[in-house]
């Protein structure tokens, strides 16, 4: 199984990071996690929108979810 281990934003790979700050800039990130399993290595960012960002080793997104608006009501 994997192995989630918080970190700062600034932890995240360059590429991260900066599609945080191109597309989210308005949304606060509540926690980014490093998740390490075997020799991959993935990270997931929670934003306070409830929007989960998972990227690669590399920094690059893998997906995007978003909380579905008939689940807000």
């Amino acid at each position: 199984a994997g192995h989630d281990r918080p970190i700062k934003v600034e932890q995240l790979p360059e590429k991260a990071q900066k599609f945080l700050t191109t597309y989210w800039t308005d949304v606060k990130v509540l926690k980014a996690e490093m998740d390490k399993d075997g020799l991959e290595v993935a990270y997931d960012v929670y934003l306070e929108n409830k929007t989960k960002i998972e990227f690669d080793q590399k920094g690059e997104w893998k997906e995007i979810k978003r909380p579905s608006s008939s689940a807000l009501l």
